[in-house]
């Protein structure tokens, strides 16, 4: 389903028991899509959905795995995410204040350690890097 979905803006794929009956999970996948970003996703909402004075949410993750892409002669490892679904609106210009509220609460997540880069390991990946987004340091 990834595969047919493409490249598309959104990234992802709806889960539902049947066609046409509610969505009961998402999919994030691409080839920057890592056990990383995972394993700190699922912290955050660990984190975040324990706090119940807070309005944010953030989804729980279910599984990851990856896959190989093929086209031509060279293949792509792809990520794949399994999350829990949230309906919620997508943000406008005048939600500022809001985003800013999420975007604090988020900052206020503290991880298991003192460590730069994502829970459980791995390299930070970000477009400082220039030549691959990925940095030359594994962070533990």
């Amino acid at each position: 389903m990834c595969e047919e979905a493409g490249d598309t803006v959104l990234r992802g794929v709806p889960l539902s028991s049947q066609p046409g009956e509610p969505i009961i999970a998402w999919v994030k996948h691409g080839p920057s899509v890592t056990i990383y970003e995972a394993l700190t996703q699922d912290w955050a909402a660990r984190g975040l959905n324990a706090k119940p004075e807070t309005s944010v949410r953030v989804p729980r993750v279910h599984a990851f795995f990856s896959s190989t892409a093929t086209s031509g002669r060279f293949s792509l490892a792809v990520g794949h995410i399994v999350m829990e679904y949230i309906d919620a609106p997508d943000c406008a210009e005048e939600d500022v204040t809001v985003v800013a509220h999420v975007v604090q609460a988020l900052i206020d997540i503290r991880g298991p350690n003192s460590a730069p880069g994502h829970v459980g390991g791995g390299p930070v990946m970000h477009n400082f890097f220039v030549s691959d987004q990925v940095s030359p340091f594994i962070y533990i």
